[in-house]
């Protein structure tokens, strides 16, 4: 029995049917923080939200008021901790909004790993660039399983985000699969060009690199077969969670 937590704005609406499809498929507990504001200071859309809550009022939201106190990786940070706060497992999936797993994968993976060897598990995923069928070669890491008992608050609020058993001596199973059938899927930059600008002017690493100018080159042409994020060569694959761009 897990609980999940799924960091949410509406930027990741287009995900969140098969999100959530997906992962009742396995859980019965799910809960979705977002905050009234996008991280760059701009009113999130309330409404949309609202809409999602009537609509999918199974699920367990918080909706947690945001400021410039802190800087955006706080507010990430800040989010998984008030979902592990209500969480009513202490098995807990960490998942971001537009991270959606395999249900049926991950159901079995659950009936079959033995957690009690690790507090924490993270996750292979498939990577996606601009449209869902275009997946990487290059699999990476996503999503973290955490035992609560075995963690303490401070861990949850680093540089390193959900990264933490990075500075953090504590065991943990990386890049987990079911017989090497990777479950989870991330979705970060499928978006259209409005959808990116908006990403990358208010996400956590917005001041890496100029984000801008690479979401503007991007689409002055068709996809090269190149991102611009690891530059990754990509498959075409089928788009089996009928996302919309």
């Amino acid at each position: 029995m897990i609980s999940t937590v799924i960091n949410f704005s509406t930027l990741e609406t287009k995900f969140f049917h098969s999100l959530i499809k997906e992962v009742s498929l396995f859980c019965d507990d799910i809960i979705i923080v977002a905050y009234d504001h996008f991280f760059n200071g701009d009113k999130e859309n309330i409404e949309l939200m609202d809409e999602l809550k009537l609509k999918y009022s199974q699920l367990r939201w918080i909706i947690h008021p945001w400021d410039s106190s802190k800087n955006n990786k706080f507010w990430h940070n800040n989010a998984r901790w008030l979902g592990l706060e209500k969480s009513k497992y202490d098995r807990i999936l960490f998942l971001d909004a537009d991270e959606i797993p395999d249900g049926y994968l991950m159901k079995r993976w659950l009936q079959y790993e033995p957690l009690h060897e690790h507090p924490l598990h993270m996750f292979s995923c498939y990577w996606y660039f601009r449209e869902p069928q275009y997946q990487a070669k290059t699999t990476e890491g996503c999503g973290l399983l955490v035992d609560r008992t075995q963690v303490q608050k401070e861990m949850f609020f680093t540089d390193r985000e959900r990264w933490f058993f990075q500075i953090y001596p504590i065991k943990i199973k990386g890049y987990c699969s079911l017989n090497k059938n990777i479950i989870l899927n991330h979705f970060s930059w499928v978006r259209t060009k409005e959808e990116m600008l908006t990403k990358v002017k208010s996400w956590a690493h917005k001041s890496d690199r100029d984000w801008i100018g690479c979401v503007e080159n991007e689409f002055k042409q068709d996809f090269s077969g190149k991102d611009f994020v690891h530059g990754y060569s990509y498959n075409t694959v089928l788009n089996i969670f009928d996302i919309k761009v």
